[in-house]
């Protein structure tokens, strides 16, 4: 969660890679899976063109009111993939389909007219695993090197993998999440599904059996 903080923080700061042929005005308003309007999101706008080799820059974003809008200044003739996130909140797609199984919004930007009136959903408020607990089942002694690997299931069978010492791990709400403990000389757990809905956190506390 951190990291994804510190990623929106540097998105903010108005660093624009996209430079092109004439500044369009696109506005729009932000809700959430609710229908709710939702402020404080950061709105994005990502080029479906595939992007030259080598290291990618920050693409700048906007935040909306607290009613929800927005209002956003988009320099080039293209079609944009265009999405909102608001990591602190919950809402995690981050154009990441473990966290929102839909694909993202599609907007043709040209140079004929600004474009208005565009709806942008976020993903599920997400659930949280706050802390994992991995001990050895022999000894009950913590395991520090254990890992977690997450799978949604449905859809894009989507995956997402952690080390258990993170704590507060976002997990998508409202569907079915299997989950794997393993670490280096232990039985991997089975696979165990949980669900969680909007806002709910649960811990695990797992024991691995060392490998003989």
């Amino acid at each position: 969660m951190k990291k994804l903080l510190l990623a929106f923080a540097a998105l903010s700061a108005g660093i624009c890679p996209l430079r092109g042929q004439c500044p369009v005005s696109v506005s729009g308003i932000v809700i959430d899976d609710l229908g709710s309007p939702l402020g404080g999101a950061m709105v994005m706008f990502q080029t479906t063109t595939p992007p030259p080799p080598g290291p990618q820059p920050l693409y700048r974003s906007w935040k909306t009111a607290d009613d929800g809008t927005f209002t956003a200044t988009v320099a080039k003739d293209d079609t944009y993939f265009a999405f909102a996130v608001k990591p602190e909140a919950g809402y995690l797609d981050l154009y990441s389909s473990f966290y929102d199984d839909f694909p993202p919004l599609q907007v043709v930007v040209n140079c004929q007219g600004n474009l208005s009136g565009i709806t942008i959903r976020t993903n599920a408020k997400t659930g949280h695993i706050g802390v994992i607990v991995v001990v050895d089942n022999v000894t009950k002694r913590p395991i520090t090197n254990a890992s977690i690997r997450l799978e949604r299931l449905g859809g894009t069978h989507s995956y997402l993998s952690s080390s258990t010492t993170h704590h507060d791990t976002a997990v998508p709400s409202g569907t079915d999440i299997t989950y794997v403990i393993s670490a280096p000389g232990y039985l991997s757990t089975s696979p165990k599904t949980i669900y969680l809905k909007r806002s709910e956190s649960i811990d695990l506390h797992i024991t691995l059996t060392p490998k003989s």
